[in-house]
């Protein structure tokens, strides 16, 4: 369906984008991730919270603070990674 909608081009620039931003989030709080108390996420919910902060935009990632993602870990207020849609990429 995408692949309908938005050029290929399109989808890869985005893709990029996303999981370096994705990334960035891991670089800058990996510690905070592993802390005592930290943020309790697995590696695969750890993965799921950096992607749904860069997917809720450019205000809330640039807001976003260890004790915001520990929030959202604890309360589970965040989606599997919307990343899924790149996988054909």
């Amino acid at each position: 369906m995408l692949n309908e909608i938005v050029p290929k081009e399109i989808q890869k620039s985005l893709k990029e984008f996303v999981n370096d931003k994705a990334n960035e989030l891991y670089d800058k709080y990996k510690k905070d991730w592993l802390a005592d108390p930290g943020i309790a996420a697995s590696d695969d919910s750890w993965s799921d919270i950096r992607y749904e902060i860069v997917g809720r935009g450019k205000k809330y990632y640039e807001e976003i603070t260890v004790r915001k993602m520990q929030n959202m870990a604890n309360n589970l207020t965040y989606n599997e990674s919307f990343t899924y849609i790149f996988l054909s990429l």
